[in-house]
């Protein structure tokens, strides 16, 4: 399974592993709406939630831009590098 997996990026992969997952599920004949459903919901719940933080982050590296004269910093773990 290794080297099918291999050439893909790690969320290309994640997804058709889970789509292949939903499929078998589907031809054996158990009801995947429900898991959609839930994975759909997931998925607002948790781009509303990063909202913010990602508000937060983006202007943080705008407040950080303006003072940079040849130099170098690290906010919230990224490295920023003025030069």
């Amino acid at each position: 399974m290794e080297r099918v997996v291999l050439p893909f990026s790690g969320l290309a992969s994640w997804v058709l592993i889970l789509g292949g997952c939903l499929a078998t599920l589907q031809v054996l004949g158990i009801n995947i709406q429900p898991l959609l459903t839930v994975g759909g919901v997931s998925g607002i719940v948790v781009g509303l939630s990063a909202q913010s933080v990602m508000s937060n982050m983006i202007s943080g590296i705008n407040l950080v831009s303006p003072f940079c004269a040849q130099a170098t910093y690290v906010a919230a773990g990224l490295l920023l590098d003025c030069r």
